[in-house]
């Protein structure tokens, strides 16, 4: 056994042993730098790889962004108009319901009658002989079509607008009062299918259980809302819940036309002299002034409608006629209603109850507008939460 403790001897030329385990060194390193060449070639391509991909997905993401921005606000815009104009909507029909009801017994009225002519004395006479309840006759149909009636009707409303601001600008300034009344108009057209039932039961139960004209057989009786619906089906079909129904597009498109157009002009006005005056700093409205412009908007288009609102209202509600009279109905369309009241009645008739007919709409327009732009900033202001958490 050798002793450790001897020094070694020194080993002389290369023997076998040693060629090998040069070798096994060489292999090995040969094989750790080719393994640290695919390491690093494939870590480059993989970072070229992620930068185009990057570089697309941002340029695709633009473009997507490009391409759906409009499409996501109208969506917005469409969805704020629906809730904002459902809630605000429904809670002023309810509020101002009593205006409607005087103003409905003022138009229906045929002849003349110092009773109904007056605003006090019609809302009096009903407190009188009626109590409260009279002044809400016919309520629970104006709230069953609020929701949905206000939902169509703001939801067409922001709808056509934006589409038609999307294809013809905003710059010229007869293509955008065009807009508004036409977006207007047909907006109301759209909801009339859902309200104008409603409309009918409503107006009739405003009238009460004792109400009569002269030469007409017998009052109407309901016992309510849903009892209203049937009596109308059983007695004349499916059409008396759209009886006036010609009439009544006619008013109220030209009413909503109106409207919209002069409430959007007066917030543009307001909005380039404020500019304008600050230096470029846009204002933001507060409740207070959409109150008002709502208000003088509702007010204006009321008055200027409300011809078209008494024609409406008589054809809606008039009954047969006894036999002496001549059977059938008292009024034969829209023209004959408004000859036979100039001739019977005078000029002056035609403008029965514009005083609560314009309260009611001032108040209506100035709380709905409010309410509506509220909710909208509501919405709005969510979204804009909602779109900075998204992209934190």
């Amino acid at each position: 056994m050798e002793n450790p403790n001897q020094p070694r001897k020194k080993r002389i030329g290369f023997t076998i042993e040693d060629g090998v385990q040069l070798r096994r060194r060489v292999s090995t390193r040969k094989a750790r730098r080719g393994n640290n060449k695919k390491v690093i070639a494939k870590t480059n391509e993989n970072d070229v790889n992620n930068d185009n991909n990057n570089t697309n997905s941002s340029k695709e993401n633009n473009n997507n962004n490009n391409n759906i921005n409009h499409t996501t606000t109208t969506d917005h815009t469409v969805r704020d108009g629906v809730v904002a104009g459902s809630i605000a909507g429904s809670l002023a029909d309810i509020i101002m319901h009593p205006f409607d009801t005087v103003n409905t017994r003022q138009k229906v009225k045929r002849g003349p009658s110092m009773l109904y002519r007056s605003m006090t004395f019609t809302a009096a006479h009903i407190l009188r002989t009626e109590g409260i309840k009279g002044w809400f006759n016919g309520v629970s149909a104006a709230a069953l079509s609020a929701l949905p009636s206000n939902a169509i009707y703001f939801g067409s409303y922001e709808f056509i607008k934006s589409q038609s601001f999307k294809y013809f600008g905003t710059e010229n300034a007869k293509i955008t009062s065009t807009t508004y009344l036409a977006a207007g108009a047909m907006s109301e057209l759209a909801a009339s299918i859902v309200y104008t039932p409603f409309e009918v039961v409503k107006t009739r139960m405003q009238l009460g259980n004792s109400w009569l004209n002269a030469g007409e057989v017998s009052p109407r009786v309901y016992t309510g809302t849903f009892n209203a619906f049937k009596t109308i089906l059983n007695n004349e079909g499916f059409l008396g819940l759209y009886s006036g129904y010609r009439a009544c597009i006619l008013t109220d498109c030209t009413y909503s036309a109106l409207q919209f157009l002069v409430y959007e002009k007066l917030k543009q006005q307001i909005e380039e002299r404020y500019y304008t005056k600050h230096d470029g700093i846009k204002i933001d409205f507060n409740d207070t002034q959409i109150l008002i412009i709502g208000g003088l908007a509702g007010g204006i288009a009321s008055v200027i409608t409300n011809p078209l609102d008494v024609f409406t209202a008589r054809i809606m509600t008039q009954q047969k006629l006894s036999m002496e009279h001549g059977g059938g109905y008292y009024y034969n369309g829209i023209i004959d209603c408004c000859t036979k009241m100039y001739h019977e009645e005078g000029l002056l008739s035609l403008y029965q109850g514009w005083q609560p007919r314009m309260i009611r709409f001032m108040f209506l327009a100035g709380i709905t507008f409010t309410i509506y732009e509220r909710v909208k900033w509501i919405l709005g202001w969510q979204d804009d939460e909602n779109d900075d958490i998204d992209g934190f």
